[in-house]
């Protein structure tokens, strides 16, 4: 940090160096490890998950971008393992090692890409913490292979679908082409041909309520579930997040989260809906790919 002093004379810029404040260390780190630590609810998260296993010695494997409740365990003694997954962060990472005095013994760096877990690693005294949600917003493939995790303690414990009917007008901006914005050349009808269903890579969505909220669990198979129109206006999108259980008590949303995007399934058409009419969202769920959208009116289904 410095302090200096700027002045102007005879139409001249001049800066001059007062003091130098205290200096800091710098890192350069992958995108994934600034959101997390600027994701304070999710920081919270974890320290709380942390907190869980404080007087436990255990195999922890953190398969998270930033393994911050591995650095914690093992601070406390546990034998940790993480999969780097960019080079960019060895830097910060042995920084932090050497600052909390954690010996390369206790936090072992796996080969960057070395996500899939040896079964050797799988016993009763491990734990296994998954990063459940890619950052653009989709599942990732690995939460749908915890069966064959046990008897290791697997988190988060269980991970939901929610979804609510909403109106958003950047919905109609970022998915259509509009005749009045080309120019006068009429293109819209074959270029919409060729536009998306589905954005899963949303930051924050202006939009408003219109239907209830639904819960899906993620097992295979398609689930339809009817909802409520709280709201009487316009619907174009089904809007959906998830919540991840760690224990009883502590739960993460990503509809919370700046760290984690949030997924909009654009509807064919914007329809108008009253208050108390209902509706329905499907879940459909294949292997580790799932989908959200608008229902046809069928009744739930497993």
């Amino acid at each position: 940090m410095l302090n200096l002093e700027v002045s102007m004379e005879d139409c001249r810029l001049s800066v001059r160096t007062l003091d130098e404040g205290p200096t800091h260390d710098c890192f350069k780190v992958s995108k994934d490890i600034v959101t997390i630590l600027n994701d304070q609810k999710l920081v919270d998260t974890y320290i709380s998950v942390a907190d869980l296993f404080k007087d436990r010695q255990l195999d922890v494997m953190d398969l998270t971008p930033f393994p911050l409740v591995g650095f914690l365990l093992a601070k406390n003694g546990c034998r940790v393992f993480h999969s780097m997954r960019n080079k960019l962060d060895q830097d910060f990472f042995d920084y932090i090692l050497r600052v909390n005095s954690i010996s390369p013994e206790r936090f072992v760096m796996l080969p960057e890409g070395a996500r899939c877990i040896d079964p050797e690693f799988v016993k009763p005294n491990s734990l296994i913490l998954h990063d459940v949600i890619d950052t653009d917003g989709y599942l990732e493939s690995n939460f749908f292979r915890t069966d064959s995790l046990e008897p290791a303690i697997v988190l988060p414990v269980t991970a939901l679908a929610v979804a609510m009917m909403v109106y958003a007008p950047y919905i109609d901006c970022c998915n259509k082409v509009n005749d009045s914005n080309t120019l006068g050349f009429k293109t819209a009808k074959h270029m919409n041909q060729y536009s998306g269903d589905e954005h899963p890579n949303i930051e924050d969505l202006v939009y408003e309520q219109r239907t209830e909220r639904v819960v899906f669990t993620l097992e295979d198979g398609v689930k339809v579930m009817s909802v409520t129109a709280v709201n009487t206006g316009l619907v174009n999108a089904v809007y959906y997040w998830y919540e991840m259980y760690y224990s009883d008590k502590i739960k993460f949303s990503t509809l919370d989260s700046s760290h984690y995007k949030k997924t909009c399934y654009f509807m064919k058409e914007t329809k108008y809906v009253t208050k108390g009419e209902n509706l329905s969202i499907e879940c459909h769920v294949e292997d580790s790919v799932m989908k959200i959208t608008e229902g046809t009116g069928q009744s739930y289904s497993e």
